[in-house]
């Protein structure tokens, strides 16, 4: 298992090009800016093939390259259904940016605790709402691996003061990821790598309160 990642955007999105190094299949996680030709270079140079893009969640800051992966890798879109409208309604405009992204449809849908297929790898798809309502995480259990998105960050959680967001729903999400092995490697939306074993402490005591 081989994994790259681009940080890009205003607010340092992070996004991961997850490769499989028998069959050089490949999918991206999330699409942050500049994400798509950072990629593009190294699928190219070693050879890859995309199956697909997968947003962890619909907010701008991860689907800003979604548009060009699709041309460039001729792959789909996909996204968990909960999250879905927000692809056709950037809320770029919430934030007062000086830029909008155009609307867009998913071409895929995920399904909870299903498997995606990238070679030998399994990422298994689950359901983390919270900061979004269709947000998700992706668990690759035999090489312990979890793709957090915005669900969890070193010594932090997404934040709650969103629409669709719901604090009940994180609490759940974070008791659920809690419960997965200590040694399991999580790379979030944001920041930098951490453990399951490093955030085991205050993810056993945190009660999420709405911000």
């Amino acid at each position: 298992m081989e994994i790259y990642a681009h940080t890009g955007g205003p607010v340092d999105t992070n996004g991961y090009l997850v490769v499989d190094e028998a069959t050089r299949q490949a999918v991206v996680i999330d699409a942050p800016e500049g994400a798509a030709r950072a990629f593009l270079e190294r699928v190219e140079r070693d050879g890859l093939r995309v199956l697909r893009l997968v947003l962890t969640h619909g907010h701008w800051d991860h689907i800003m390259d979604a548009l060009y992966f699709r041309r460039a890798f001729q792959c789909p879109i996909t996204i968990h259904p909960g999250d879905a409208p927000m692809l056709q309604i950037p809320q770029t405009e919430l934030f007062a940016l000086p830029f909008s992204i155009p609307p867009f449809a998913a071409d895929e849908f995920l399904e909870d605790e299903e498997t995606l297929a990238v070679g030998e790898l399994g990422l298994q798809v689950i359901p983390t709402p919270g900061h979004s309502p269709g947000g998700i995480c992706l668990h690759e259990p035999g090489r312990q691996v979890l793709f957090a998105g915005d669900t969890l960050f070193a010594g932090s959680y997404g934040r709650l003061d969103l629409p669709g967001s719901d604090a009940d729903a994180m609490s759940a999400s974070l008791a659920r990821l809690a419960a997965l092995p200590p040694e399991t490697t999580v790379y979030s939306g944001h920041g930098p790598p951490t453990t399951i074993a490093a955030e085991l402490g205050w993810l056993q005591r945190v009660k999420v309160k709405s911000s």
